[in-house]
């Protein structure tokens, strides 16, 4: 009989699960913490360097508050404290990594990561980072991302083996990295997602350059910074089927081409440059985002994109792009006879615009509409509602959605005519300004409960 006074030994349970699922668990970890854990497992420990094949590092790790450890620390002690840990954080953070490259061949990593939210010394950058990238660059590596930004500029040049190492499947590129032109041609046949956002390419053809070696690439990710200065040409791969580009030069690029008929998710970001722009049929794509500085040169820019993706189900327009197409004094904007989704970041709640948008939309059934964060120059301006009805409002549209309501004259005029006039409208879903007391927030309701509705499944959501 056995002795209830004596406790069984307790069972590791990290200890009874199969190896491969173990360390499945373990690559959804940053490496730190999946070194901890494996310590924790005494038989697993001989088999972390053979077995973990993802690698994952953050300086952040290395890092604490003092806050944390002793809530009564002012701000200066904190600051103190947290200097004093970035003195030594390059040391700590450098010897970990070099530690886990020692104890095993770094040429069978799948997958590498590198986070650096600190700056780091010189030396990290011109030493330690290339040594490690050239010792995972090999026949196994599919997976390459880098986060490195620098508040000082300290900037690290990106090793030419990279664009030839044949298993890349995704490669992401974030920070003062400096792409150089590679020797020989790029040859990434692999490589299905592409992600540069990076301080300068030498020269500036290096994107293009790198473009032309990924003949199956599928995501695409640009942005480029006023360090890229006379940009030539940009070309899409045809391949791609998802294409985000921020563009924060102050120069012009010569001429960005996207002739990619399997092109399904547009994204394109301008903040000031004027874009020379070719594009080709984008019957394909389904989602399309446009942020265009408003500027005159980006009109007839704005007014292609708009033609070429008449066939897109979802599109969004954000003030600066509505802003654009303002410019224009007598709107002609395109018939959208796919379109079932739309959002739309309003300049001065003008919905005489958002009026063209619904008659342009016959098959429309949702609608997103937000005003712009600059201050209203008009708040106290009535809208005039127009005699006619747009078709989609009284046979298609069954949602809306306001993001920052207000109440200002306009936009109450503006929802009794949609609310009178929406016979299939299911759902309007305010969310108010975030300045609104929740005495106006009371009064808003009640004025939006009771004005007549034309729909009877209509429900009001309220936030």
């Amino acid at each position: 009989m056995t002795n209830p006074s004596i406790s069984e030994e307790p069972i590791d349970m990290m200890d009874t699960l199969p190896d491969s699922l173990f360390f499945h668990i373990l690559t959804l970890l940053p490496t730190k913490s999946a070194v901890v854990i494996c310590m924790l497992s005494p038989r697993r420990r001989r088999n972390l360097c053979h077995q973990l094949d993802f690698l994952d590092f953050t300086n952040f790790d290395f890092l604490y508050c003092p806050r944390l450890r002793n809530p009564h620390f002012d701000d200066e002690t904190v600051f103190h404290h947290m200097g004093l840990q970035l003195k030594t954080l390059d040391t700590r953070f450098v010897d970990f990594i070099n530690g886990v490259f020692s104890l095993r061949t770094m040429q069978c990593v799948r997958k590498f990561r590198i986070s650096c939210t600190y700056d780091l010394d010189t030396t990290f950058y011109l030493y330690s980072l290339e040594s490690w990238i050239l010792a995972i660059v090999g026949p196994h590596l599919q997976e390459l991302q880098l986060f490195l930004p620098s508040a000082t500029y300290n900037v690290f040049y990106l090793p030419i083996s990279v664009f030839s190492c044949t298993s890349l499947v995704s490669l992401s590129l974030f920070g003062t990295i400096i792409l150089q032109k590679p020797s020989s041609p790029v040859h990434l046949p692999l490589l299905k997602t592409l992600e540069v956002d990076v301080f300068n390419a030498q020269p500036a053809e290096s994107i293009s350059t790198i473009l032309l070696g990924c003949p199956i690439l599928e995501s695409l990710y640009l942005g480029l910074h006023s360090y890229f200065i006379d940009v030539p040409l940009i070309m899409v791969p045809s391949s791609v089927k998802r294409y985000t580009l921020v563009d924060r030069t102050f120069f012009d690029i010569d001429d960005l081409v996207i002739a990619t008929p399997s092109l399904q998710y547009l994204n394109i970001t301008i903040t000031s440059s004027c874009l020379q722009f070719s594009v080709s049929s984008l019957d394909n794509v389904v989602e399309a985002h446009l942020d265009i500085y408003s500027e005159g040169g980006h009109v007839s820019l704005v007014f292609d994109l708009l033609r070429a993706l008449r066939k897109t189900k979802f599109l969004d327009l954000r003030c600066s792009t509505i802003e654009c197409l303002l410019l224009v004094p007598d709107l002609d904007f395109p018939e959208f006879s796919y379109l079932i989704h739309v959002e739309l970041v309003l300049p001065n709640l003008n919905f005489s615009f958002v009026l063209d948008i619904l008659q342009k939309c016959p098959m429309l059934q949702v609608i997103t509409i937000e005003k712009d964060k600059k201050p209203e120059s008009s708040f106290l301006e009535r809208w005039t509602p127009p005699t006619t009805v747009p078709n989609c409002l009284v046979s298609h549209l069954t949602m809306i959605i306001f993001r920052g309501y207000q109440g200002s004259p306009k936009e109450v005029a503006f929802t009794a005519y949609i609310l009178l006039r929406g016979l299939v409208l299911k759902t309007l879903t305010v969310h108010t300004h975030f300045s609104l007391s929740l005495e106006e927030k009371h009064w808003i309701f009640e004025q939006l409960s009771n004005m007549p509705k034309a729909s009877n499944k209509f429900q009001l959501v309220f936030t």
